[in-house]
């Protein structure tokens, strides 16, 4: 923004959006999981929780590289001593040159499943870069946390996943992937290979509502009222949403 923006230009802000929340009605105890900046909307959440003298135990596990990286230190200390239910699990991943004395290296299973009881049985919040997102969330799987007690959030973009050899046209080719219609517009156009439906939708100059463009705000909900696509992320998309054919154009 500092950038590109000057003085006396206009931009348009919105509200707080996505399911990346927690009051402390969902669940009776929480575990919020981050790395790097990740941290960020945790933060929020812990301070909540705290605010509100929550009753139920919050894990809060974080990582980062090196130790002048871990934002919130001081912070996140405060907040373990005025909150007895607040337990920090921190690892640095490259704590050499500092006095670090707590654990060392990235998140594993093993130190996740040693620390947490019952880690199954809880809640679980994610957020961090996309390497880490999904190796997270296969650790998770393995030591038996459901889909539906993990929530995430992705800092950072989702690269879709690679098409076949000789599938994929080039910009400036014809498409010739499934024909796409926009009902309510009245417009229909091929799909290139790697592009979403809100990128297509943007070409033909219909305004589908967007902000992250990551899967995760939830903005660019539309609804398919025919044919199949696949979404590399879909977390802003409850069970309702699902059942009704409700899709995510910047993942679709």
């Amino acid at each position: 923004m500092d950038d590109l923006l000057k003085v006396g230009e206009q931009i348009d802000v919105g509200g707080p959006v996505g399911k990346f929340t927690f009051t402390g009605a969902e669940a009776d105890s929480i575990v919020l999981l981050s790395a790097g900046v990740g941290i960020t909307p945790m933060m929020s959440i812990a301070r909540y929780l705290t605010e509100q003298s929550w009753p139920g135990d919050i894990f809060f596990v974080y990582t980062c590289h090196f130790l002048a990286d871990f934002i919130f230190a001081d912070e996140l200390a405060a907040l373990a001593k005025q909150n007895p239910k607040l337990h920090l699990l921190v690892t640095i991943s490259k704590p050499e040159g500092s006095d670090w004395k707590g654990p060392r290296g990235r998140i594993t299973k093993e130190w996740l499943a040693a620390s947490i009881p019952d880690l199954a049985a809880r809640r679980v919040h994610v957020c961090g870069p996309p390497s880490m997102m999904e190796a997270t969330k296969a650790m998770l799987t393995e030591v038996g946390v459901a889909p539906e007690r993990l929530k995430t959030e992705v800092f950072g973009t989702v690269k879709p996943a690679p098409a076949a050899p000789g599938t994929t046209a080039a910009p400036s080719a014809p498409a010739t992937g499934p024909l796409v219609t926009f009902s309510k517009n009245n417009k229909s156009a091929r799909i290139r290979g790697g592009q979403t439906v809100l990128e297509l939708s943007e070409e033909l100059s219909i305004g589908i509502e967007n902000s992250c463009r990551i899967g995760t705000c939830g903005l660019c909900k539309v609804k398919m009222t025919s044919g199949e696509v696949t979404m590399a992320v879909e977390d802003s998309l409850d069970a309702d949403d699902k059942t009704n054919g409700i899709i995510l154009a910047c993942q679709a």
